[in-house]
């Protein structure tokens, strides 16, 4: 099982600012800005201390903090 990212702008997918889902389960928000990715937890507007350096390990993270084994099937 992986990620989904789903565009949160509506300007395609350039744009770098995706929600992310496993599972069919939302597990929150990244954003990149240069070349570091943030995360943002569900219904929060801030953003965590750590940054990232790839979307998908940015997405991982965002799993870790919800207890979400993404790996394992359904």
């Amino acid at each position: 099982m992986g990620f989904q990212y789903l565009d949160i702008t509506g300007l395609g997918t350039d744009s770098n600012k995706f929600a992310v889902f496993t599972k069919g389960i939302s597990i929150g928000n990244i954003i990149k800005q240069g070349n570091l990715w943030f995360v943002l937890k569900p219904g929060s507007n801030t953003c965590e201390a750590e940054t990232f350096s790839d979307k998908l390990d940015a997405a991982k993270h965002l799993a870790e903090l919800g207890g979400v084994d993404w790996l394992k099937s359904e």
